[in-house]
């Protein structure tokens, strides 16, 4: 069953998610380790992430890939 979800949880879903993935790109850039993965894990253990649930976390990931695909086109892989 799809659960509304609020716009504001959204939305501080989104600039969390961000200041994730500028924080894991530049410490990709820092790193020696050309192996290393990029991205963390998006759970509610991450400390940008607490206020969210697990699921909460998935349906909000999965809207925010078809926002930045929709965003930047379609020869954008959105899986980043």
């Amino acid at each position: 069953m799809l659960r509304p979800i609020r716009i504001e949880l959204y939305g501080e879903y989104v600039l969390a998610r961000m200041d994730i993935s500028q924080q894991a790109l530049l410490d990709f850039l820092d790193s020696e380790d050309d192996d290393k993965e990029v991205m963390p894990e998006l759970t509610p253990q991450h400390p940008k992430l607490t206020q969210f649930t697990q699921d909460e976390i998935e349906s909000f990931e999965f809207i925010y890939k078809k926002d930045m695909k929709a965003l930047h086109g379609k020869g954008i892989d959105p899986s980043y």
